[in-house]
């Protein structure tokens, strides 16, 4: 699930169960909706 500020900036993304789905371990993002990231 992507989640949007009401100015349309993605501002979160959230898995549900991931760890139960898949391996994470690792993460690697191919393309994300946006120009830049800024990691909390």
């Amino acid at each position: 699930m992507l989640d949007y500020a009401d100015d349309g900036v993605l501002v979160g993304i959230d898995v549900q169960h991931a760890s139960q789905r898949a391996d994470i371990r690792t993460l690697t993002v191919l393309h994300l909706p946006m120009a830049e990231i800024h990691a909390a």
